[in-house]
């Protein structure tokens, strides 16, 4: 005759969403590297997402070490502020004139001009030798556009997807460390803690 069982089965899965940002913007930097095609449009994402993973970090520690009334305020402050006091709270004193901290407010300008994204009007105007044979918009000096602010476009290139991933990381490995957090959180995506009282009965 077969057992038949009823358990009383409870547990919790946590989910680590900075890892898995973590591991978009350092599949899609390698895919850019690797594959030229396309690969500026990898590079903005991969540079977005950076910043996207740097600031789940930040809400991440602030729900480790501040208490849940305090940080349901907290999690509403700027990116900025939430470094800030987040650093205050850990009592480290970073560098701002060097990276990666320097990095963070390079990270965060792109991350809102995209995020807050809006139509841009860029002028030319001023005295420029033409070929008379060649079509006027293929000869505007690219310098040109890339001079006029906000410019979001005249950021995306390798060497700047590469620091801010490698800054992002730093940046959130020294305040791990400093707040004297364990390392597990970055070896796993996610992991589930199960339990059971298993009963049995003939059927």
């Amino acid at each position: 005759m077969s057992k038949k069982a009823d358990d009383n089965i409870w547990g919790s899965k946590t989910i680590n969403t900075f890892m898995y940002l973590k591991k978009a913007s350092q599949l899609l930097l390698k895919e850019a590297k690797e594959n030229p095609e396309g690969s500026a449009y990898k590079y903005m994402t991969s540079m977005l997402t950076s910043a996207f993973f740097l600031e789940a970090y930040l809400n991440h520690l602030g729900q480790k070490i501040i208490d849940q009334d305090q940080w349901d305020k907290w999690e509403r402050k700027s990116s900025f502020q939430k470094l800030k006091s987040l650093i205050d709270k850990i009592n480290y004193l970073r560098d701002e004139t060097s990276r990666p901290f320097k990095t963070f407010e390079e990270i965060f300008e792109f991350r809102n001009l995209l995020v807050h994204g809006k139509t841009a009007k860029y002028t030319v105007n001023g005295v420029q030798k033409v070929d008379v044979e060649e079509p006027i918009s293929k000869q505007i000096n690219e310098a040109e556009w890339k001079s006029q602010k906000p410019n979001w476009k005249a950021m995306i290139e390798q060497e700047t997807a590469e620091k801010f991933f490698e800054d992002a990381t730093k940046m959130i490995e020294i305040l791990h460390a400093q707040a004297g957090l364990t390392e597990a959180d970055f070896h796993n995506l996610e992991w589930s803690e199960i339990r059971g009282a298993l009963q049995t009965r003939d059927g």
